[in-house]
């Protein structure tokens, strides 16, 4: 992820326990001022516009 040219508009984290998820999200926004967030169980996110 550090290799990447720019940022992407939103990183969705979908795999691994509530608790893990969160802290990946939390490192990715420190460690490189992306946005991300873990979305809710059975959520549908629409990928062509980011929440």
């Amino acid at each position: 992820m550090h290799t990447a040219d720019e940022a992407p508009h939103m990183t969705y984290i979908t795999h691994g326990e509530p608790e893990a998820s969160d802290a990946l999200r939390r490192r990715i926004k420190r460690e490189l001022g992306w946005n991300a967030r873990v979305p809710e169980y059975l959520e549908a996110v629409p990928l062509d516009k980011p929440l």
